[in-house]
């Protein structure tokens, strides 16, 4: 899928100099670029996937995707060639452009000749180095052989998002809503139980007496801060867990804010200040933050400020937003 990344350069004079570079912290400004929706750069600009053309907003933008795994620069203006830059199919076969203009995660099954979308629309590639760039990547769905050569086209009846199941089975999964649904098909059950992050138990759903004794049906991202007794989310509303094992699937997971203590022995009864994303902050300062849309807020509280501070990917300057000419907006 497609990863927006972020660049941090370092501020070196009150002139606002920067240069590309590994920093603190305290000195961490951010770059937010789609690398992936981008189909060709250049010295001047790049073009999206989409055929619209855009300049670099800075050159330390244009830094960061000529070295970004992936890409597809090019060390010259985009208006150097008849098509202003914009690589045709027999263009990429001469000069070794790539080419691939589809998003991994949206294939539902490639082939040889083509892929299905999760729209289950079938797409010819656009040339082989395409096809062979799909084939070679993380998570792809690649059969070697042609479509028609199975009697349903070679769509094979999975439509679900890996993420989207609390808990899978034998005979059909939960989904975080906690609805039940059975299997299509039995290959859609060994995609799911094959595929990278399922949840998948190698048994019938009503082995359990809870018919799912052990689901996680919350979002890891959604809760603020996890205790032994349940947990707080975003907008500040306490939930019990469900079950032990839903507290032990939340205090187990990638990137969770757990304590292993009950969230009264606080005096807040655990709710810590934190109530924003760390990805909505553009620039965090020590008086507040600027929020990608450009809007500036205050920290609500110390505690709230220190949070984002030491929070991972933060883009935390050790200084008030106001010390800059540009009120601590980065281009």
């Amino acid at each position: 899928m497609y990863k927006a990344l972020n660049c941090a350069i370092i501020a070196l004079g009150v002139g606002g100099a920067c240069v590309a570079a590994a920093g603190p912290a305290s000195a961490q400004i951010g770059i937010s670029l789609d690398v992936g929706s981008i189909a060709f750069g250049y010295q001047d600009g790049y073009w999206d996937r989409d055929h619209h053309w855009h300049h670099w907003r800075s050159r330390h933008e244009a830094n960061y995707y000529r070295n970004s795994p992936g890409n597809h620069y090019r060390s010259y203006r985009h208006d150097r060639n008849g098509s202003d830059g914009w690589q045709r199919m027999n263009d990429a076969a001469i000069d070794g452009s790539l080419g691939l203009s589809v998003n991994v995660g949206d294939v539902a099954f490639g082939y040889q000749d083509g892929y299905w979308d999760r729209g289950h629309q079938w797409h010819a590639w656009r040339n082989d180095r395409e096809m062979r760039e799909y084939r070679n990547a993380p998570g792809n769905q690649y059969s070697d052989w042609r479509h028609d050569r199975d009697g349903d086209q070679g769509w094979r009846s999975v439509a679900f998002n890996v993420g989207d199941v609390a808990s899978g089975y034998q005979d059909g999964y939960w989904d975080r809503s906690h609805q039940w649904h059975p299997w299509r098909s039995d290959q859609e059950m060994r995609d799911y139980r094959n595929a990278p992050g399922n949840q998948y138990s190698d048994w019938r759903h009503d082995r359990d007496s809870d018919q799912n004794g052990h689901g996680l049906t919350i979002n890891v991202g959604d809760v603020a801060f996890g205790y032994q007794d349940g947990y707080w989310d975003r907008s500040h509303q306490w939930h019990a867990w469900r079950n032990e094992q839903e507290m032990r699937d939340y205090r187990n997971s990638p990137g969770n804010q757990y304590s292993d203590w009950r969230h009264d022995r606080d005096s807040d009864q655990g709710w810590r200040g934190l109530t924003i994303n760390v990805g909505d902050v553009a620039f965090g300062y020590q008086d507040g933050y600027w929020d990608h849309a450009h809007q500036w807020h205050q920290w609500r509280n110390e505690q709230e400020m220190r949070d984002y501070r030491n929070a991972p990917g933060s883009q935390y300057n050790d200084y008030r937003h106001d010390r800059d000419n540009d009120q601590g907006w980065r281009r």
